[in-house]
């Protein structure tokens, strides 16, 4: 757990730079946080 935790910080952290500089729809956002879910569950 300890491994993967960074992991999810810095998936979390390139979603937020994606939104904050492309500032996109729904669309794309909705796709990471369903990738997201998916990585969380496997650690």
């Amino acid at each position: 757990m300890e491994v993967g935790a960074p992991r999810i910080w810095i998936h979390l952290n390139r979603i937020r730079k994606k939104q904050m500089e492309e500032k996109i729809g729904t669309g794309h956002s909705l796709h990471d946080v369903v990738s997201l879910l998916r990585v969380i569950p496997s650690i």
